[in-house]
């Protein structure tokens, strides 16, 4: 390493994602005049929100900043909280090469444009944050990216990226940057999977492909980590449970989903069918595009994407059968908005036992509104609402299951699955994931996209670890400029 590379400031500086905030990832790696930004996510919210804006990480002040020099952008996967600000980035005139894998791509593509028709429709002109313009400029400038290729990512070849598939989603993925000035090698894990897990197999089955280069700089989530691993023998044995019970009670069970976890539903409520678990006569409503958009864009997923395994049984799926696992019998579509109006107001007319699929995981967007507002589904204490995702502080299902804490709340009943996140849970799944790089060499760690409980529990259990033990370890706030060298 020469003189100059030893002198050459690498720092990381995070404008979401950070300062106790979940969502809005976004960070920004500068070494010398080289920029890399990873991540460009949305806030979600009313907390997140709420940071968001008083620490003005949105603003153009900050976005200028950012964007000096039209560093590239890296996208580990297509959670709206890791890529949905792109447009709006765009909108306001940057122009930078995005990253992504295909897969990621192709959820891009349709969440974005369907949200730039929501807005259109929906908000005034001048309040709109992005447009259909907007969104295919961004796709323009859109670069595809093999995983585990090492691609360079900078104009003078400095920086290089491996994008690792990490499980979480089948596109998501933690990124490797090696930085040749410096001679640093920087992981930014992203959200990581779990070690086994539905739909992707988990982080096992790709870990054998992780790059074994040392890493220097590791930039982790922590949103799982105050929380226990569940088996999953008992989250599914959870989940029926809960759909059992609220068909016994005579009870339509409502279940907001994200896309990604909507998938994944459909897959246990497909296997709990074939043993005769659950009902096998069930009335299914799918109500919400996007639910139609990631079943569109899992329809053209290649085979390759998905595991093989289910639970236990790591050969439940033969290769021709493996989208298989999403398909429901009876299976009805509310194709519009003035339709699921309809719908929710009715549904206590609904004969027979029925299962609703809503967009709108977290209760307070897509058509879960329609049944979670000021409506007589939400009202009536024998209807049943199933969350089977992470409810961000601030949304609508954290807040519902909250008030259902208070004695005299008498409306519907509000479940929130446990164990069934697609992250990386508690110390143990979290650590091995880190494991399976080779941290000898560790010299920083940043904790990022967690609460503020996650974050320092993650920072006192990992001064336990050998790794922790010499490496220096930050929780940096929202804009805190954090040196690396």
């Amino acid at each position: 390493m020469t003189k100059e590379s030893l002198k050459r400031e690498i720092t990381i500086t995070s404008f979401g994602g950070a300062g106790g905030a979940v969502t809005g990832s976004c960070h920004l790696l500068e070494s010398g005049k080289n920029k890399v930004i990873v991540d460009m996510g949305q806030f979600l919210g009313r907390d997140d929100l709420a940071q968001m804006k008083r620490k003005n990480a949105r603003g153009d002040e900050i976005l200028n900043k950012i964007s000096e020099g039209n560093p590239p952008i890296l996208i580990t996967h297509s959670h709206i909280d890791h890529f949905g600000f792109l447009p709006a980035y765009f909108r306001r005139g940057h122009k930078p090469v995005v990253y992504a894998t295909k897969e990621a791509v192709q959820l891009m593509e349709s969440s974005l444009y369907r949200s730039a028709r929501a807005q259109r429709k929906f908000v005034f002109k001048n309040s709109v944050a992005f447009d259909s313009d907007d969104v295919t400029k961004t796709l323009n400038n859109v670069q595809i990216v093999e995983p585990f290729e090492e691609i360079p990512i900078t104009k003078d070849k400095k920086i290089r990226a491996t994008f690792c598939l990490n499980g979480h989603t089948p596109d998501s993925t933690s990124i490797l940057l090696k930085d040749r000035s410096t001679g640093k090698n920087i992981l930014f894990t992203g959200d990581m999977g779990r070690p086994t897990q539905l739909v992707t197999g988990g982080y096992n089955r790709f870990s054998d492909r992780f790059p074994q280069d040392p890493i220097n700089i590791l930039v982790t989530e922590s949103t799982c980590f105050p929380d226990t691993s569940v088996p999953f023998d008992e989250r599914v044995a959870m989940f029926q449970r809960e759909i059992n019970e609220a068909f016994d009670r005579g009870s339509p069970v409502l279940m907001p989903c994200i896309q990604h976890r909507y998938m994944e539903n459909l897959e246990i409520i497909n296997r709990s069918q074939k043993e005769g678990k659950i009902p096998k006569k069930i009335t299914f409503y799918r109500d919400g595009p996007a639910l139609a958009d990631i079943s569109e864009v899992y329809k053209n997923y290649s085979p390759d994407c998905f595991t093989a395994s289910y639970g236990n049984n790591p050969d439940c799926y033969k290769p021709e059968d493996v989208k298989n696992r999403f398909r429901l019998d009876n299976l009805q579509i509310i194709s519009d908005h003035e339709k699921s109006l309809f719908f929710s107001r009715e549904l206590g007319k609904q004969k027979g036992k029925t299962i609703i699929f809503t967009s709108g995981g977290m209760g307070d967007d897509g058509r879960a509104l329609n049944y979670l507002g000021n409506n007589n589904y939400i009202k009536n204490s024998r209807n049943t609402v199933i969350f089977s995702c992470y409810q961000v502080p601030g949304t609508l299902g954290a807040d519902l299951l909250q008030k259902q804490r208070d004695p005299c709340y008498r409306s519907a009943r509000i479940v929130k699955l446990e164990g069934g996140s697609s992250h990386a849970t508690g110390a143990d799944e979290i650590f091995g994931f880190h494991q399976r790089f080779n941290l000898m060499e560790l010299e920083r760690i940043v904790i990022v996209h967690g609460e503020e409980e996650s974050r320092k529990l993650m920072e006192t259990k990992l001064r336990e670890t050998v790794y922790g033990e010499y490496a220096s370890i930050k929780l940096p706030d929202i804009g805190e400029r954090v040196e690396l060298n």
